[in-house]
C-alpha cells in the first residue's frame, strides 16, 4: 500500500516542488495552502503524514499538528520552518528551510 502525504504552505513554489519530490520517491500527496484547510482534509481522508510549514497565515504549523493529533493520534508529523524551534516545539520533528529531500526523508522516518 502506497502511504498517503498531507503538505501544508502557505507558499505555492514550495508546495509544487515538495509535491514533485515526495511523489518521486512513491507518495501519494496531497497539498494545501492553509491549516484551516488542510483540516479540512484531514477530516475526510487518512494520511499517513503530515509536512506543515511552521509561519504561515492564521493557523501555526505546530496548531495544525496539536489539532491534527488529537483526531489521529498515530499520523506522522513535520514541521518545516526557517527558524529553530522553541523549547516547547522540540518534541516535533523539525526540518530547517532551505528544505532538502534528504532531511525531509529522514524527519518522516523520524516521526
Amino acid at each position: 500500500m502506497t502511504s498517503r502525504i498531507l503538505v501544508v504552505d502557505d507558499d505555492f513554489s514550495s508546495l509544487v516542488i515538495l509535491k514533485g519530490l515526495l511523489s518521486s520517491k512513491g507518495w501519494i500527496v496531497e497539498t494545501c495552502s492553509d491549516g484551516e484547510s488542510a483540516m479540512a482534509r484531514l477530516q475526510t481522508t487518512e494520511f499517513d503524514v503530515l509536512l506543515t510549514d511552521q509561519i504561515m497565515p492564521g493557523m501555526q504549523g505546530t496548531e495544525l499538528i496539536r489539532i491534527a493529533r488529537a483526531h489521529s493520534p498515530r499520523l506522522r508529523c513535520v514541521v518545516l520552518s526557517g527558524s529553530a524551534p522553541s523549547p516547547e516545539e522540540r518534541g516535533i520533528p523539525w526540518v530547517q528551510k532551505p528544505i532538502d529531500l534528504s532531511s525531509i526523508l529522514a524527519a518522516i522516518a523520524a516521526a
